[in-house]
């Protein structure tokens, strides 16, 4: 299976890659949209952004969503910075649990994580991670954002922020009427993700809701 699954990542075409891309960005934005809506933000200017994403997102319009969701969530005066303590620590510790537990969710599915759909870093030997947990985002953004809520001012990363983000992977998403974990839902993507190789066409399982 393991060298099935090679050859299929070895031989998509890039139309392929690029509508998957697509696909990603795409729910990425749709996701950030719907976080403001649950904290009562205005989110119509991310949806209408969402329905520009073009294959390949060619006009970068993952980066002028971010912007503005960026300012929205957090503040006019929040920059993303991955070097940076307070929210931006939190929010690194987040995504490295998130990205672990995608990284879990490809080995099992037989899937080379090097060789991605968008990100292409030679040095990066987690590309198809970095793709594929995109959309997902989101969620340890919500959860940031709640403790922002309940703390004044975020210094630095506490124990106990790690302990409530840790708890990111098992929350609740619905999925075609079901609930599941997140974690579950990482292994139906990537199993989705290998459909859309096989059949050659975008048949990514992004479309999720919050509980």
């Amino acid at each position: 299976m393991h060298k099935q699954r090679i050859n299929l990542q070895i031989n998509t075409t890039k139309p392929l890659n690029k509508r998957l891309w697509q696909a990603v960005v795409k729910a990425k934005i749709i996701n950030q949209a719907k976080i403001l809506k649950l904290f009562t933000i205005e989110e119509q200017q991310l949806l209408i952004l969402a329905k520009k994403v073009t294959s390949g997102d060619s006009q970068n319009i993952e980066a002028q969503a971010a912007k503005k969701y960026w300012q929205k969530l957090f503040g006019k005066d929040f920059r993303r910075d991955y070097s940076a303590t307070g929210i931006n620590s939190l929010l690194n510790y987040g995504y490295a649990i998130l990205r672990s537990s995608t990284a879990r969710a490809v080995f099992a599915c037989g899937l080379t994580p090097a060789i991605g759909i968008h990100h292409n870093n030679q040095e990066n030997a987690f590309c198809l991670v970095d793709d594929l947990m995109e959309p997902y985002r989101p969620i340890v953004d919500y959860v940031v954002k709640k403790i922002t809520e309940e703390e004044l001012e975020i210094k630095e990363l506490t124990t106990d922020h790690k302990k409530m983000l840790s708890k990111i992977l098992q929350t609740e998403i619905i999925i075609n009427n079901e609930k599941t974990s997140l974690a579950n839902s990482l292994a139906r993507l990537c199993q989705s993700f290998v459909y859309s190789l096989e059949q050659k066409k975008d048949l990514l399982e992004l479309d999720f809701d919050f509980t």
